[in-house]
């Protein structure tokens, strides 16, 4: 079987609000999508029911109904993880109006739900070859999604996903187990992610999909299975804020389409990088992935074993990297910026709060 794997799709902002110009962005990539059996992402924001909103997140993000099923189809999507920290965000009713969009075009999805088998493990049988994917959320990426008892959710808990794995591994050939961790912005996973990550595949997972940074990682093959810490993003849709058109950081811009054969016997990987430039045009760019990110495995080995190296890269990522995108992010323009860093001295306090919690992902 011909599988791809994503990161994070969020199909929001004027990705849903000009939806006349969604086959032209992702034009680039669709005959790559569209060449697999199956498409696996992390689904990222919900569709948007009524006014419900989650109280108890500063942030709301959300797609619209036809813009969303549109791009599903249109990116050949055949299994999605809803256990994510915007899953929540328009409530239940936002939920399942987005499972009655997966469930009407035939999309595989779990994760997050209302009713027992929308937590599940998905068995896909395909190609003479049986696939489990399994899908958990960390609550470190701040979900806030414990106030709400009507809410079923995969929260990332090693003991239960080893038990899962268990459970599944006699009746499949191969098993996937999609996680929502890690450090926001980062290009860098953690010494402990490193030991959760090689604990499923010793209990007999096969492939680690890791998303929610919005930025490439490196990936190992440990015992002869793939751990994909972070595959970045794919899109991530521009959004209008005090009256300008704004995006996410410039380094959640990269992502990487991961195509892999996978078979009872054997698992063959290929990666394609992807860029999304302004107003979410997204681009296959050509240079040596691969090469990038052995370079950034090798900082990352010297970051979890020396803490001064570690120190560095803190700064660098919670300091450095955020000075570089007020600057000179998309839709950026540097006179206005210097002087909208007087105006807005307090934002100052943000580059101390992530510096101090950049170790406790």
């Amino acid at each position: 079987m011909n599988i791809i794997m994503l990161g994070d799709i969020a199909f929001t902002g004027i990705i849903s609000e000009q939806p006349d110009r969604n086959r032209q962005r992702y034009v680039e990539v669709v005959p790559a999508l569209c060449s697999a059996d199956m498409v696996f992402a992390n689904l990222e924001v919900p569709v948007k029911a009524d006014h419900s909103r989650n109280e108890y997140k500063t942030f709301i993000h959300y797609s619209h109904p036809g813009p969303t099923g549109d791009l599903l189809k249109l990116l050949n999507i055949g299994c999605v993880s809803l256990a994510n920290n915007h899953v929540f965000d328009c409530k239940l009713p936002g939920l399942q109006a987005t499972i009655d969009i997966l469930d009407e075009l035939g999309i595989f999805h779990t994760g997050a739900g209302w009713l027992p088998e929308h937590i599940k493990p998905v068995i896909i049988d395909k190609n003479d070859c049986t696939i489990a994917f399994l899908a958990y959320v960390d609550k470190n990426t701040n979900p806030g999604t414990e106030q709400f008892p009507e809410l079923l959710i995969n929260y990332f808990d090693v003991k239960r996903v080893l038990a899962d794995i268990g459970d599944v591994r006699d009746s499949v050939d191969r098993i996937i187990v999609s996680l929502h961790w890690g450090r926001d912005y980062s290009n860098f996973y953690t010494k402990n992610q490193q030991e959760l990550a090689r604990q499923m595949v010793d209990a007999g997972a096969d492939i680690i999909m890791g998303h929610h940074p919005h930025t490439l990682q490196p990936y190992e093959i440990f015992d002869g299975k793939l751990i994909f810490y972070s595959l970045g993003q794919l899109c991530f849709g521009d959004t209008v804020w005090e009256g300008k058109l704004r995006a996410l950081k410039k380094k959640t811009k990269s992502g990487m389409i991961v195509k892999i054969t996978i078979d009872r016997d054997y698992l063959n990987h290929s990666l394609v990088p992807t860029i999304e430039k302004q107003e979410n045009y997204l681009a296959i760019p050509v240079f040596d992935l691969e090469k990038k990110l052995i370079k950034l495995g090798y900082i990352n080995k010297k970051i979890n074993l020396h803490k001064s190296i570690e120190f560095i890269a803190r700064f660098k990522e919670t300091v450095l990297d955020r000075f570089y995108d007020y600057f000179f992010g998309y839709y950026r323009n540097f006179p206005s910026q210097l002087f909208g860093l007087f105006l807005h001295f307090r934002k100052f306090q943000y580059l101390l709060r992530d510096f101090k919690n950049y170790k406790k992902k």
